[in-house]
């Protein structure tokens, strides 16, 4: 498309498109415009790859699939060049600051946006972004070209053909529930294929389909003929599920032998005459967009929705777009990663354990005294895909005993050495602990002196003690095996005990969580990813809805000098508040405030303010998103109405942007950053800032340190810092406290030098 950016001027100004990648397209443009003769590459890729992106789009929207696709395979070969020119090119490490302003970031001139260096994580994410929709939007030609089943046909449905779709899946259900087979767990296994088929929600349906029938239609004083769309789209939707469930290949070969009977079969044929591709591709494309750019909860749950139905199309191309939609929308959105050197920290300390014992070796009756020197340590079992820890235990145990045996009292020393190991592995249940198994490597048994009842009596005396001493002798190799077998079953006692004990106080505390964000946020914990390495445990969330996705987005690298790491997507923050029900919602502030205080066990939220009574209806769609980009969090409100000192205001938006800042104290705190934005408001300036500076005050600053690090001892020599706000993720890290308090006991040597020897590089997935 010669002379598109010849003009400096692109082409969608004068084109009307129905979907665009606003931000991501700013972003290739503000690269064509460096200057910086560093960048001249990056430059020229920039607008060579602007080129080719609205050239697909372009043809996208016109429905030229073919000409669009000519476009993605150019554009398959930038990312490539794009991944050459990120490893070669050598990125300034700092990025020039824009100066405050309260413009919109269109409005920012040509001179200051050539002012701004790419970091490489700015090159990074425009690589992901790239690759992304290179990805979908290809799968979405592909989709567009392949014939599929549009549901189009199916407009003709009557009445007949729903009695008849329903009597045939209520035979279905009848067979199921006619069958008492149990399945191992005592449960019904007919009830279980009705669940797994959802046959009753789908006679629901189906019943209230056929009374519509029945109803007059007012307009035109006539019977209903034909299905609504919306009612046969959801059937149509239906059928692809049962029939996708129906031919699962994670089936077994019994479950198929058991769905192989001819009522189930009828209901397939009948189903078959249902199914259709009820999603179109462009549809997908255009939510998935605007989800890129507002990173609303709204947009989320409609390309969740959207994807899930792809997913069950009845046209493999549909089909795979859906689930790799999922894939790419549904990553991780919370990460932990721990080092070995703050586990090992963060163990109990050991301490000499001193005790009298009384037990009985080779059928003698003895007693003593006994000191058992102990060391911990947790090590890590390198692992792909598992969580696995090894508690080490390592100890001596030195006894002084005595024994009374008929004539003679035997005085013995004795020193064993011995090693534990039990393993240990993380899970979506919590930790799981094997058996203990231990190994005795040394266990000496001396004779430190002995007295009979004929010491005194001559020439008797040596006969008695040298008969006891052979005896001892030839007695001492079974009572050093008896007494190893004692000290292997009490270590291994002792050790499943009190790490039993330990971790089930960690599952309880695991179990509260899940539970929680279940019952009150209906929502739920699934792990992604894990690795162990020599000196770091990775794992990988994802905290979701029924309705949600979750990280879209690779999370910012680890910095060297971090003990533990913890990384946060902006998807957790959004579902949580998409939780609280804000859309279309009109009340008081104070009552708003209450709800919040309940929903996130807050009491102290719930203290009245001085805007209270003010009233506010928040907007039906995507009204709270919070986002986590250019160091910042900036929370947007958009409200249909506020009513305030007898004034309305009606549409407008609210942006609140905070920022962590280290105080005076070496505390990481969020400040608010800069003044709040109003956007669409055109009057009552003053009296709105005053009162969402009341709601969001600049002196308030919220402490990013947790409690446990000033409660607990053990963290004394330990802060949080490494903030990092980049690509949709909060990121921040457990590092040594530079002034740690000297009047703090335990304050550990080894986490005073910030500079850690060892790291690790995080893969990342793509």
């Amino acid at each position: 498309m010669p002379g598109m950016a010849s003009t400096g001027v692109s082409f969608f100004e004068t084109v009307k498109c129905d979907f665009y990648p606003v931000h991501f397209a700013e972003d290739i443009r503000s690269l064509a415009q460096l200057c910086d003769p560093e960048m001249l590459e990056l430059s020229q890729w920039a607008k060579a790859t602007l080129l080719h992106l609205e050239a697909v789009i372009f043809y996208m929207n016109q429905s030229k699939p073919v000409e669009a696709w000519s476009h993605l395979k150019q554009l398959e070969k930038f990312i490539v060049e794009l991944e050459t020119l990120r490893k070669n090119l050598k990125t300034k490490t700092t990025q020039t600051q824009l100066p405050q302003t309260e413009l919109p970031q269109e409005e920012l001139s040509l001179a200051e946006s050539q002012e701004l260096i790419p970091t490489d994580v700015a090159i990074e994410e425009l690589l992901l972004g790239l690759e992304r929709r290179v990805i979908l939007w290809g799968m979405a030609v592909q989709a567009e070209i392949t014939p599929s089943f549009p549901i189009s046909q199916y407009f003709g449905k009557k009445s007949d053909d729903v009695l008849r779709l329903k009597e045939r899946t209520l035979a279905v259900e009848n067979y199921f529930l006619s069958k008492k087979s149990v399945g191992d767990n005592d449960e019904d296994i007919g009830l279980l294929w009705c669940d797994y088929l959802d046959t009753r929600s789908f006679l629901a349906d189906l019943e209230a389909c056929q009374k519509m029938f029945y109803q007059p239609n007012r307009r035109v004083s006539t019977l209903v003929s034909t299905i609504p769309v919306p009612m046969l789209i959801s059937f149509c939707d239906r059928a692809n599920v049962v029939l996708f469930r129906l031919s699962d290949p994670k089936l077994t070969e019994n479950q198929r032998r058991y769905l192989h009977v001819p009522v189930i079969m009828a209901w397939r044929e009948e189903l078959a005459n249902w199914s259709a591709d009820t999603v179109m591709p462009m549809s997908l494309v255009r939510v998935m967009e605007r989800f890129e750019e507002t990173g609303g909860m709204s947009d989320m749950e409609t390309l969740f929705r959207l994807a899930t139905r792809l997913s069950f199309s009845r046209t493999p191309a549909l089909r795979q777009l859906g689930v790799l939609t999922s894939e790419l929308y549904g990553g991780p959105n919370v990460k932990v990663y721990i080092s070995k050197v703050l586990i090992n920290h963060l163990l109990p300390p050991s301490q000499p354990e001193v005790a009298i014992f009384r037990d009985v070796i080779q059928q003698q009756p003895v007693f003593g005294r006994r000191r058992t020197d102990t060391d911990i340590e947790m090590s890590f079992i390198p692992a792909e895909d598992r969580l696995l820890l090894s508690l080490d235990v390592s100890g001596t145990v030195k006894t002084t005993s005595r024994a009374n045996a008929a004539i003679t009292t035997l005085l013995t020393g004795g020193q064993a050495e011995y090693e534990a190991q039990k393993q240990i592995e993380l899970t979506e249940e919590g930790f799981i602990l094997a058996p203990c198994r231990v190994q005795v490597r040394k266990n000496r048994l001396e004779l430190l002196n002995f007295q009979t009842d004929f010491d005194r009596i001559p020439l008797l005396s040596a006969l008695v003690r040298n008969a006891v001493r052979n005896q001892y002798e030839l007695r001492q190799t079974d009572a050093q095996s008896e007494t190893q077998q004692k000290i292997t079953r009490q270590v291994r006692e002792r050790v499943n005990r009190e790490a039993d004990d330990r971790f089930q106080k960690f599952n309880e505390k695991y179990r509260d969580l899940v539970e929680e964000l279940s019952q009150r946020f209906d929502l739920f914990l699934e792990k992604k990813d894990a690795r162990t390495e020599k000196d770091w445990l990775l794992t990988s969330w994802a905290v979701r809805g029924q309705d949600f996705l979750s990280g879209n987005t690779p999370a910012p690298e680890t910095p060297v000098g971090s003990f533990a790491d913890l990384k946060v997507h902006e998807s957790v923050i959004n579902m949580l508040v998409g939780k609280l029900n804000f859309d279309g919602k009109a009340a008081a502030v104070g009552e708003i405030r209450r709800e919040v205080a309940e929903k996130f066990n807050r009491p102290q939220f719930a203290e009245s303010g001085e805007h209270d009574d003010v009233q506010i209806a928040f907007a039906k769609y995507n009204p709270i998103i919070v986002r986590f980009i250019d160091g910042r969090i900036e929370i947007s409100i958009t409200l249909d109405s506020l009513k305030i000192q007898r004034q309305t205001y009606r549409n407008f938006k609210v942006i609140v942007r905070y920022r962590p800042v280290v105080t005076s104290e070496n505390e990481l705190v969020l400040k608010r950053d800069s003044v709040i934005n109003l956007i669409n408001v055109s009057r009552g300036q003053l009296v709105l800032r005053t009162a969402f500076t009341t709601i969001f005050p600049p002196n308030r600053p919220f402490s990013l340190n947790p409690k446990f690090l000033k409660d607990d001892s053990r963290f004394s020599s330990l802060t949080t810092g490494h903030c990092r706000l980049e690509k949709g993720w909060f990121a921040v890290a457990l590092i040594a406290d530079e002034n740690p308090a000297p009047s703090l006991p335990n304050n550990n040597p080894a986490f005073n030098n910030t500079k850690t020897s060892y790291s690790f590089t995080e893969t990342t997935q793509r």
